[in-house]
């Protein structure tokens, strides 16, 4: 290394490592602001410097614009992870959200977000402060039991109202109940049905995807037993969204389980401003092709992964394989 590189890499050591102020640095090394900027500018034209910027995900572009082709979205958002492990899938989708989230906001908005999901919670630790006036958060379901795998949706409601400096409101009831009539007598109460209300109305709503497995989050806290569960999938049920279940077209497969669902309804869902569903890895694969193709959403935030097995999925079947 000639003593013109050393000075070279001296100076760009003390601006882009330890942060020294170019003037600090022409004090340091005996020299003027001017001629450290264009020591600096040197460095960067010889590639002694590289920046950097390490993020947990990228967009993939071309898997977004053939996802909208695919099913008429209005946006589609594909993050691939820097690792398969599907904690980081979530935690890349969760910061995909929140920024996808800032950008959509406005002052005066309706946010509705709904229990279960562990996604979700990732973007709410990912909201960076960002205050809207008259905002407002709100849960679209009843809450479900927390524990210390799973947050409830007060605390993923809360974050991320607490973040928009929003109003918060929350559902005062069970995400699910044991029979029908119960669900119909806490309908009647004021609080439930302000709080749905205020939920139906909501323009922007965020929604986790649920698979219908032993895994699923009623079946794990004990709303229906394995019987039941191999009647729902015995109808073909592949996935369910805000206690809704539905077959891989789209079509609403088991009445039962909505019945004692606290929920906004899932009709007008889609025909919100943006309804977004935030789901991905290859266990969702089935879940979100059935979402998609029963319109329950306008906006889908996934992974990489995920995208690719939708798209060649409905490339087979068109290919009637």
């Amino acid at each position: 290394m000639n003593e013109d590189t050393r000075q070279l890499v001296r100076v760009a050591t003390l601006y882009y490592k330890h942060q020294l102020l170019q003037s600090e640095i022409a004090q340091r090394v005996g020299l003027s602001r001017q001629t450290v900027g264009r020591l600096l500018q040197r460095a960067n034209e010889l590639g002694l410097v590289r920046v950097e910027i390490v993020q947990p995900f990228a967009y993939v572009a071309d898997l977004e614009l053939r996802l909208e082709a695919a099913f008429g979205l209005k946006e589609a958002v594909v993050v691939a992870a820097i690792d398969d492990d599907d904690e980081m899938i979530k935690a890349a989708m969760g910061e995909a959200t929140a920024h996808y989230l800032h950008a959509q906001l406005h002052d005066g908005d309706i946010l509705g977000l709904p229990s279960g999901s562990t996604t979700l919670y990732e973007c709410a630790l990912r909201m960076k402060p960002s205050p809207f006036r008259d905002l407002t958060v709100v849960s679209l379901t009843g809450s479900a039991p927390s524990n210390i795998n799973k947050p409830n949706v007060d605390l993923t409601v809360m974050l991320i109202g607490q973040a928009l400096g929003a109003r918060t409101v929350l559902l005062p009831a069970p995400r699910f109940v044991d029979t029908a009539d119960i669900k119909l007598a806490l309908l009647n109460d004021s609080g439930v049905a302000a709080a749905l209300e205020l939920g139906n109305a909501a323009n922007i709503v965020l929604l986790g995807i649920g698979l219908i497995t032993e895994f699923s989050t009623p079946y794990r806290q004990g709303y229906f037993g394995k019987d039941l569960l191999e009647v729902i999938q015995k109808r073909g049920a592949v996935g369910e969204i805000l206690g809704h279940a539905y077959d891989a077209d789209g079509v609403l497969c088991f009445p039962e389980i909505s019945e004692r669902s606290i929920a906004i309804n899932l009709e007008n869902v889609y025909t919100k401003q943006l309804s977004i569903a935030v789901a991905g890895g290859v266990s969702k694969i089935e879940a979100i092709l059935g979402g998609l193709r029963g319109h329950f959403f306008n906006v889908l935030i996934t992974d990489a992964t995920a995208a690719r097995g939708i798209l060649e999925r409905i490339e087979k079947r068109k290919a009637g394989t």
